[in-house]
């Protein structure tokens, strides 16, 4: 990916008991306290048998209302 702290990672998501292949890009920093990783990918939802999430009376959500959904999150990484 072009810089050493940052990684691609491929592996299987599971939700709602359905499992598919997924990539993520990783990005990791040394911290006084450990490890942070930070993460993001795209997944499908109809990939797992989910629909996008609709407003009231059925009107489509503006946030998320796509079949693709962005995933973020951020991991601490500490010794025992």
């Amino acid at each position: 990916m072009g810089s050493p702290d940052r990684y691609e990672v491929r592996g299987i998501l599971t939700i709602r008991g359905q499992a598919k292949p997924v990539m993520l890009t990783l990005q990791a920093a040394i911290r006084e306290e450990g490890i942070w990783i930070e993460g993001s990918g795209r997944v499908r939802l109809s990939d797992f048998g989910l629909k996008p999430p609709r407003g009231v009376l059925g009107v489509r959500l503006v946030i998320g209302a796509k079949d693709e959904m962005n995933v973020l999150f951020g991991l601490l990484a500490t010794s025992r």
